[in-house]
């Protein structure tokens, strides 16, 4: 058992990507990438944070949600923001202008702009970046196998037809796993922190995204696409996802629900609609 054999043995232990949990260093951050002039953190013990700790509610759709689950997803940062002014008789917005201001604000994080030159002149235009999410101590002992992802398939569709495709990733060695003799064709976007690398999504700098995730779910690339209304390929199938973790596929759909600033048809594409997902890149190209 891989987990069994992570805790036992430290010098194994060593190459599994770390899990540090949902904590998020704010100088680290800052020194990544710019943020919005008039943003507030909702730290522990905050106002918001009381609010999200009484959001104990049902979400409409799939089960009880616990307090504060994907209370960072917009739709339920308003209710969390609604709640948090009636308890001070504040005036509450309305769910529309609440979302309108909310993608205004994401737009406004990105790279510095001495990182977002050095990217510009180290990579360059990319029509694809390829997220390879692999798993960490938090979810090592979960085995989902390539042939359950269509990300190989795609991403050599993708080359074949004449595009430029990056890859970055959390463990290095997965990515010759996951691409075998495609990966000498791909850039390598490397050198990066993790919030460097949160940082670069958020440039734009890019067509779209293809992300090779447990379960078809990461933040870390889900966000960024939203916020740049860029197409994403989620490549772990989908059936299976929704029946092993119903709550990544419900993450995605609000998601999309709670974004006006996206195309009609969206911004999120899975195994099946690779030519559509491939034609939204293209029409995207400077």
């Amino acid at each position: 058992d891989g987990a069994f054999a992570a805790r036992y043995n430290p010098r194994h232990y060593q190459f599994i990507p770390g899990w540090v949990g949902w904590e998020y260093p704010v100088d680290e951050m800052h020194a990544a990438m710019t943020f919005p002039s008039n943003i507030i953190l909702a730290t522990e013990g905050t106002e918001m944070d009381w609010a999200q700790q009484r959001m104990d509610r049902w979400d409409g759709e799939l089960q009880p949600r616990a307090s504060n689950d994907m209370t960072f997803l917009p739709n339920y940062a308003h209710e969390a923001w609604a709640l948090q002014n009636s308890r001070h008789k504040n005036r509450n917005v309305s769910s529309d202008e609440f979302l309108r201001s909310y993608w205004k604000r994401a737009a406004q994080f990105g790279p510095t702009p001495e990182a977002a030159r050095e990217l510009d002149e180290r990579i360059g235009w990319l029509d694809l970046i390829v997220h390879v999410r692999a798993v960490d101590r938090n979810t090592y002992d979960h085995k989902q196998p390539p042939e359950h992802y269509c990300t190989a398939a795609a991403v050599r569709r993708a080359l074949d037809a004449g595009m430029r495709v990056g890859v970055m990733s959390n463990k290095r060695s997965m990515v010759a796993r996951v691409f075998g003799d495609l990966a000498p064709r791909l850039v390598p976007v490397k050198k990066l922190s993790a919030w460097g690398g949160m940082a670069f999504l958020l440039g734009g700098g890019f067509g779209g995204i293809v992300q090779h995730a447990y379960s078809g779910w990461s933040a870390y690339s889900t966000v960024p696409a939203a916020i740049k209304a860029a197409p994403l390929l989620t490549t772990y199938d989908a059936s299976r996802a929704r029946a092993e973790d119903p709550n990544s596929h419900h993450r995605l759909q609000a998601l999309a629900r709670a974004a006006p600033h996206l195309p009609p048809h969206g911004f999120l594409y899975q195994c099946d609609n690779v030519t559509g997902f491939l034609d939204h890149v293209r029409s995207r190209r400077p």
